[in-house]
């Protein structure tokens, strides 16, 4: 007989599981319905609240759950493989199948993104802040990049993590039946992540300043 907790995390998982089949066919989130979505699930909308205190609260758990789930997967891979290099191929490797594995969790967060709720692109923006962050801190403990800063450190993981979520995009729209498409996105995702790596080992701070420097009195002489 199942526990209490285990009753609780059943449910919520329902929940999830109905407004995600809702939402598949490209509707939005905010377009679903409270009631809509317990009658998917076979709950009353009293039992919703146990979980959840709106609508909105249960869109950002949603959100957390996959980010999170991405994020230990990806974590996890840079810190088995030698190398930047090395775990930015590693890295694209599992985010396919992530993404094969959790299609319509990660269809929900890429089009959030961009055409949720104030509050949900706030969530998922600072989601990618971790993203970002976390690969930062893995970048600097390998140090192979330690001639930079943790402005231009961090600056090179944003540039990967946008990469990879463009990539990720990409991915979403290739039917799973053209693997030659499919083999494309993934090569070209592995070369731009490469340029990104070796602008980074070729990345002279000091330079990169000083031509900063003159270029702003350039433009203030003007």
């Amino acid at each position: 007989m199942a526990t209490q907790v285990q009753r609780k995390q059943q449910t919520r998982q329902r929940l999830i599981e109905a407004a995600l089949t809702l939402v598949h066919g490209g509707r939005s989130f905010a377009s679903l319905g409270l009631r809509e979505v317990t009658r998917a699930a076979g709950i009353s909308p009293a039992a919703f609240y146990l979980h959840f205190r709106d609508l909105d609260e249960f869109g950002l758990a949603i959100v957390d759950d996959v980010c999170l789930s991405l994020r230990r997967v990806l974590r996890e891979v840079r810190r088995a493989t030698p190398g930047p290099s090395l775990a930015a191929q590693s890295s694209v490797a599992y985010i396919v199948e992530f993404v094969k594995s959790y299609r319509r969790e990660v269809e929900f967060a890429v089009r959030e993104r961009v055409g949720g709720s104030a509050r949900m692109r706030r969530a998922i923006s600072q989601e990618v802040r971790y993203f970002a962050g976390e690969l930062a801190n893995d970048l600097r403990t390998l140090g192979t990049l330690a001639h930079l800063g943790d402005q231009d450190l961090e600056g090179v993981a944003q540039l990967l993590v946008n990469t990879a979520i463009s990539f990720i995009t990409d991915i979403l729209d290739i039917p799973n039946n053209q693997p030659t498409a499919q083999a494309a996105a993934i090569g070209r995702v592995n070369y731009e992540l490469r340029l990104i790596l070796v602008g980074a080992r070729n990345w002279d701070p000091a330079r990169a300043q000083a031509v900063a420097q003159t270029s702003a009195r350039r433009r203030r002489a003007r």
